[in-house]
């Protein structure tokens, strides 16, 4: 039920949370010109191929186990995230807030490669296509800072970045692995397909960001923004066991945004 689950990273933003929004306080008195805001954003969403490396082993009759060894190339279509946020300018040019944010975005294909089994000195085929349809889900949260450059007339550049958790799921993807068995049973010269697990489902880790944009002051409460943000997320872990057989999976994501939004201040 919780397979691959890691609090440590929520605990580190939640942490990281409670430090951004008490600076302020830490730092002295607030300047007259801070206020809340809140905001929603609807990005497009441009998934980078991600890579994983994939170890598993299985039993072979008389035999005993083998295991196995590859990577995988996982690429998706455009998909799309929505969020909300609730932030704070704390001084003229610094706001901080906190967001979440919920993601989708279709898988168009699965490849895998340098398939080996190293106890046989065995080499498969380099690439196959792995059939897979379905979509990734992403849910998750991060704490943010981001740097105003007041320009004048209603224009504020802004860049920064932050640092939360995200929760990646590929319940809703179909992974069709009976042709990486029969690719092992034809290289083993095997009576049989050896067993691949089903992955687990889901996965937490870390991730971190960095983005820029421009942002224009309508009204003094209403302020819309275009911006571009690059996320990062590592050690992203999926595994799998059944009797006679196992897998892991560990990859990394990397998605950039194309960020439309708007903040209302109050």
């Amino acid at each position: 039920m919780f397979a691959g689950f890691d609090c440590l990273p929520i605990m580190r933003a939640g942490l990281l949370w409670i430090a951004v929004f008490f600076l302020p306080a830490a730092v002295g008195e607030v300047p007259e010109e801070s206020v809340w805001y809140a905001g929603i954003q609807v990005p497009m969403m441009f998934v980078a191929d991600a890579d994983a490396d994939v170890r598993g082993r299985f039993d072979i009759p008389v035999a005993g186990s083998l295991e196995y060894r590859a990577r995988s190339r996982t690429s998706h279509d455009i998909g799309y995230r929505a969020g909300g946020f609730l932030g704070y300018r704390s001084f003229p040019w610094l706001r901080l807030e906190s967001e979440i944010f919920h993601a989708r975005a279709e898988v168009s294909r699965v490849h895998a490669g340098d398939l080996s089994l190293p106890a046989l000195d065995l080499s498969p085929p380099d690439r196959l296509a792995v059939p897979v349809s379905g979509s990734v889900s992403h849910l998750g949260g991060s704490v943010n800072c981001w740097i105003d450059i007041p320009l004048g007339g209603g224009w504020k550049p802004y860049f920064g970045g932050g640092v939360g958790a995200i929760r990646v799921s590929q319940r809703d993807v179909a992974l069709d692995t009976r042709l990486l068995a029969d690719t092992l049973r034809q290289g083993l010269d095997l009576g049989f397909a050896p067993t691949i697990p089903e992955l687990s489902s889901r996965s937490w880790a870390l991730l971190h960001h960095a983005g820029a944009g421009v942002a224009w002051e309508i009204a003094e409460v209403v302020v819309p923004y275009l911006g571009y943000r690059f996320q990062m997320t590592d050690d992203l872990t999926y595994r799998g066991v059944v009797p006679g057989a196992s897998i892991k999976s560990r990859g990394k994501l990397r998605v950039h945004y194309l960020e439309v939004g708007v903040r209302f201040h109050f």
